[in-house]
């Protein structure tokens, strides 16, 4: 069985300095995994506009399936291509899309991850604006906010304010990814919420993880331990787990419903080099990922088999690891890639170039 995928990139140019990279280009590529050659052919390279509010800012981000089409985003902006991603039919940004990552949808409502701003913005299928929530009306993460953050949000509010812009007062929790658990729960990253830096190590207060359900107004998984600290991505919850790309260590985890980490496989590429985090140096990007479904008819999992996900890293790594089954965890490839057009071809030798995110179209 091939499974049809589309995935977004982006290549940041230059030393990265406080977490600011210049990303001066990235691609949205649609092609065709075949887990049993272990390939990713390229069939075509779709263009996305360029951010009107941050000069050269051409990195591709979020992408998923919404509105009978493709909701596709840059830094500021999101789009919706049509199903055959051939034309734009609509567009939407306000003044809290600043640094946009990535998105999820139940279908009726996208929700995006308005990060620059500690805010979840959420559009209907005629892209107007819905529903919005901010970090800081939940008391227990506004108390980990500065003034700056408090000053910059009131202002927004009156319209004094636009967090589109690069702004050298950095938002605090660097939230980049919304997920849905199979109760319907929102759910958040907040991937610089870390309770080990908060308080002292022995005294790490109960409760806190790096997740916040916004349905339920609580912290998420909370067994999740504090070893697992720094950089995390995505969030997919597929039949009684959830699994995620642990970055900062370059490990892809599967979770308990507590949030208890059941199984990590190493995915790390070490490049030796870095635009500017150490975690790349060491681990590689690790970012962007899919569950491919054992059937073309998309049936999750049972416990005896096995759970599969394309997973992407650094230099356009993408990696087959699959949870169950005999083999227990592990991961297979990194894919041959096939069908780059030479110049993109080029750029997967810079350190700098990485998958963004990955969306599953079909089993064939």
């Amino acid at each position: 069985m091939t499974h049809r995928v589309l995935l977004s990139t982006s290549l940041r140019s230059g030393r990265r300095a406080s977490g600011w990279g210049e990303e001066i280009s990235g691609a949205l590529l649609l092609g065709v995994v075949d887990p049993g050659a272990l390939t990713f052919q390229v069939e075509r390279s779709i263009p996305v506009p360029a951010s009107r509010h941050r000069a050269r800012r051409r990195a591709v981000r979020g992408i998923c399936a919404f509105g009978g089409g493709w909701a596709v985003a840059n830094a500021t902006e999101v789009f919706l291509y049509d199903r055959r991603l051939e034309r734009i039919e609509a567009a939407f940004s306000n003044r809290w899309l600043g640094d946009l990552h990535t998105f999820s949808s139940d279908g009726e409502i996208l929700y995006l991850t308005a990060t620059a701003a500690d805010a979840v913005v959420g559009i209907d299928r005629r892209f107007q604006p819905v529903f919005q929530w901010w970090a800081g009306d939940e008391p227990p993460l506004r108390r980990y906010l500065h003034p700056h953050h408090l000053e910059n949000h009131h202002r927004a509010h009156r319209g004094e304010h636009d967090f589109r812009p690069l702004n050298p007062q950095r938002e605090r929790f660097h939230l980049n990814h919304t997920f849905l658990t199979p109760e319907g729960d929102l759910v958040v990253n907040l991937p610089d919420l870390d309770p080990k830096d908060e308080t002292p190590r022995d005294e790490v207060a109960p409760g806190i993880t790096k997740f916040w359900n916004l349905t339920r107004r609580r912290f998420h998984f909370p067994a999740l331990p504090h070893s697992v600290w720094g950089r995390i991505h995505d969030g997919i919850s597929v039949g009684d787990h959830h699994y995620l790309g642990w970055t900062e260590r370059g490990r892809f985890l599967q979770l308990a419903p507590t949030g208890a980490v059941v199984a990590a496989v190493d995915c790390s590429v070490p490049l030796g080099d870095t635009t500017g985090h150490p975690v790349a140096r060491d681990y590689g990007w690790l970012r962007g990922a899919t569950h491919l479904p054992s059937a073309a008819t998309g049936a999750l999992p049972d416990a005896a088999e096995t759970a599969r996900f394309l997973v992407g890293q650094s230099q356009l790594n993408l990696f087959l690891v699959e949870f169950g089954g005999a083999d227990g965890p592990h991961r297979r490839g990194p894919l041959k890639i096939l069908g780059l057009d030479a110049e993109f071809a080029a750029q997967r030798r810079d350190v700098g170039l990485a998958v963004y995110d990955i969306a599953a179209i079909t089993a064939e």
